[in-house]
């Protein structure tokens, strides 16, 4: 006979310091069926299961899988999930459980790094697919819509210099403009990579250049203006 279930029952109620009539009182049913479970003459109603994970800080999967570790809290658990997973749904609801914890009032400084990691990665995986999609539009090339292609260079410049990347935007940008030097868009986006960076007497240098040359720019106009400000 399987003993892992009930097994981890009580090894996971014993850790988190639960008496069986403490773990039925909060579960909803009787210390019998508690003591039951443990014994592994019977098993517990499948709809119970989330609730049994839940108390015990575990996975539903967790009940069954040998020498389960218990976490400090439902949303700590969670979090490995999402961080073996990355998948939404579990960033989901490890997010629901922290806020829920956040609002019980008994959020520790712990808790709240935590809940950072889960945001962290989360912002990576969201990075990394904006990128996949910005790399496929600038690996299009300007032919099939010119404006897309350089908004999205815009747009990536923008992301690197959020992650604190400004010194590669103006390596990349330098060398672009350099290959295209009669490129309105180019200047543009040079204007940009400045901008960005806080260097704004060199692309208050650089606008009064590329306006004398491309006047017709819209664009040139707004960074322009950020260089002026």
């Amino acid at each position: 006979m399987n003993t892992v279930f009930s097994d981890n029952l009580r090894r996971l109620r014993r850790s988190k310091g639960y008496t069986q009539e403490r773990a039925a009182e909060r579960l909803g049913v009787s210390p019998q069926s508690v003591s039951r479970w443990e014994r592994g003459n019977t098993l517990p109603d499948v709809l119970l299961l989330p609730a049994i994970a839940e108390l015990y800080c575990v996975t539903v999967d967790d009940l069954y899988r040998e020498n389960s570790t218990a976490y400090r809290h439902y949303a700590d658990r969670l979090l490995a999930v999402y961080e073996s997973t990355l998948d939404r749904d579990d960033f989901i609801r490890a997010d629901n459980e922290y806020r829920r914890l956040l609002d019980s009032g008994v959020c520790t400084a712990d808790d709240l790094r935590s809940y950072g990691v889960l945001h962290e990665l989360a912002m990576m995986q969201c990075m990394d697919r904006a990128l996949l999609m910005y790399d496929e539009v600038i690996a299009r090339g300007p032919e099939e819509d010119r404006t897309a292609y350089y908004r999205t260079r815009l747009q990536k410049m923008r992301l690197f210099s959020q992650i604190g990347r400004d010194d590669l935007n103006l390596e990349r940008q330098q060398e672009a403009l350099s290959r295209h030097p009669d490129d309105p868009w180019e200047h543009l986006l040079m204007l940009a990579a400045l901008c960005n960076a806080g260097q704004y007497q060199p692309a208050y240098e650089n606008f009064q250049t590329a306006v004398g040359r491309f006047p017709d720019l819209p664009e040139l106009y707004v960074y322009g203006a950020d260089a002026c400000t």
